[in-house]
């Protein structure tokens, strides 16, 4: 899993590169990124904190990222689950999110 989590942390991050003229889709990734840090701290860090299980943690990440993915609507960079996985993991790598307790 760490190995598949790096691979998308890194996939996440040359997306944002590639996009970096575009004011447009900055604009998009700062919103995702917001979304998905808040989503983050107010759904899966209270099931962590409490000491759910992994497979709780996974479901909570799940509902997180269904959500923020039928929040794209027209979605005209095309993001998938996977797009999203990626930018949690990059938020992870970047140490705005913790994977453990505090």
């Amino acid at each position: 899993m760490l190995h598949f989590a790096m691979l998308q942390k890194e996939a996440a991050a040359k997306l944002v590169m590639k996009y970096q003229s575009s004011k447009s889709a900055q604009r998009v990734y700062t919103i995702l990124l917001d979304e998905l840090h808040t989503i983050y701290m107010l759904t899966v860090t209270p099931v962590i904190e409490a000491g759910g299980d992994r497979q709780a943690v996974d479901l909570c990440i799940n509902q997180a990222l269904q959500t923020i993915k039928a929040m794209l609507g027209e979605n005209f960079l095309e993001f998938t689950v996977k797009d999203l996985l990626g930018l949690l993991y990059f938020l992870a790598g970047n140490c705005h999110i913790r994977w453990d307790k505090c």
